[in-house]
């Protein structure tokens, strides 16, 4: 039984003090585990706590490897179990960089925390096997959690990857699963990110989030339940803006939710619950707003809006049911509400102050609202099967009223 320990402590030489304040204390228990310190600066820390518990010859071949430069910087790795890899890359100062990886069982885990600024911290938890975790975070002030947990023993792993650029930035991925990935962006080596904060939670196998945004103070928050489920949300990549906030909320198998928004003070809500259930939204402008609520099966929502406070609203409840909102002017507004299957809502605006309600209950119904102008209102309401109704404005102040539903059964 061999341990392999390097542990360099390089200082700068220039005054007593510098020769004398980094610290390093590295704990190894079982066979071939390795861990490699280099530290230049002052007041510097690292600790690694290496061992095992799957059988007695436990905490095989984990290898640590911590780099700090800079002042008052700290590395924290456990790595218990075998196999496993912690590497910690800080230059900076105040930096905190923390890997815990398994109680004593964990095989085959990865963990990558690179961190280029001050006052940085990290956090990186995973528990059973084959998880791999990476954070990088360059700027100030920076904080990422990164919690994975992929049992039984022996079971894939998740992955979870992140970036940070600029100030105040925050991210929490949380995975419970298998096969399970969650990637965050924030910011670039062009454009900070700013305050954005991303919050990444997916529970169950195979579910995909991503996240990207740059300038200013975006939120994006991400929640899967199930199997298979995408979630993708991008906000400021082609325009300067600011407050623009996603979320996205998706619970059983095969759904997909994306979001787009451009400009400041933009909102796009998605709630699915079902299987293989479609939400998009795109937004550019100013503090336009898009909620779409989808539970069932096989539904799809579409809202794309350019301009400045505009409105949409779209709820469908049943199954292959489908609603377009396309918006361009301002202060426009759309409510689409359809219970049942096969149903079909359309709305189409352009001007400003328009208004435009869709709600249908039954099957096979087909709605399609377009008004162009100022100040237009539409009202469609269809009960019952194979219902048709087609609205045309254009001008000032038109209003449209259309009820249609089936007879009354005998």
């Amino acid at each position: 039984m061999r341990n392999y320990v390097l542990s360099i402590a390089l200082a700068l030489c220039a005054t007593f003090a510098f020769a004398q304040s980094n610290d390093s204390d590295v704990d190894q228990s079982g066979t071939l585990n390795m861990a490699n310190v280099n530290q230049v600066g002052s007041d510097n820390s690292s600790e690694v706590d290496q061992y095992g518990a799957n059988t007695i010859f436990s905490g095989i071949n984990n290898q640590a490897y911590v780099d700090q430069f800079g002042a008052d910087n700290t590395s924290k790795v456990k790595q218990a179990g075998d196999y496993n890899l912690g590497v910690v890359d800080q230059s900076g100062t105040w930096n905190y960089a923390n890997i815990d990886q398994g109680v004593g069982f964990a095989e085959y885990n990865e963990a990558y925390a690179t961190q280029i600024g001050d006052e940085n911290s990290s956090y990186q938890k995973q528990r059973f096997d084959n998880n791999e975790a990476r954070i990088t975070q360059i700027g100030a002030r920076n904080t990422s959690v990164q919690d994975q947990s992929s049992g039984p023993d022996g079971s894939p792993g998740n992955y979870a990857y992140g970036e940070q650029w600029g100030t105040d930035n925050y991210l929490n991925q949380k995975q419970v699963g298998h096969l399970n990935n969650a990637t965050s962006l924030q910011g670039s080596g062009s454009f900070d990110s700013r305050g954005g904060i991303v919050g990444q939670t997916q529970t169950g196998d195979g579910n995909s989030a991503f996240a990207n945004h740059e300038e200013d103070d975006n939120e994006i928050y991400q929640t899967q339940t199930g199997y298979g489920n995408q979630a993708e949300a991008r906000q400021n990549l082609g325009y300067f803006g600011g407050d623009n906030d996603t979320y996205q909320d998706q619970t059983g198998t095969g759904n997909i939710a994306r979001s787009k928004q451009e400009r400041v003070g933009n909102v796009v809500d998605q709630d699915q619950v079902g299987n293989y259930n479609l939400a998009e939204a795109d937004q550019r402008g100013f503090y336009n707003n898009a909620i779409q609520e989808q539970n069932g099966d096989d539904n799809g929502a579409f809202s794309y809006q350019r301009g400045d406070d505009n409105t949409s609203y779209q709820s469908q409840d049943g199954t292959f049911n489908t609603a377009y909102s396309a918006q361009y002017g301002a202060g426009n507004e759309v409510c689409q509400i359809q219970d049942g299957s096969m149903n079909v809502a359309d709305s189409y605006q352009d001007g400003y102050d328009n208004s435009s309600s869709i709600k249908q209950t039954g099957m096979a119904n087909i709605a399609i609202d377009t008004q162009l102008g100022v100040d237009n209102t539409t009202m469609i309401t269809q009960n019952g099967m194979n219902h048709f109704s087609n609205v045309l404005q254009v001008g000032f102040g038109n209003a449209a009223t259309v009820t249609q539903q089936d007879l009354p059964q005998p």
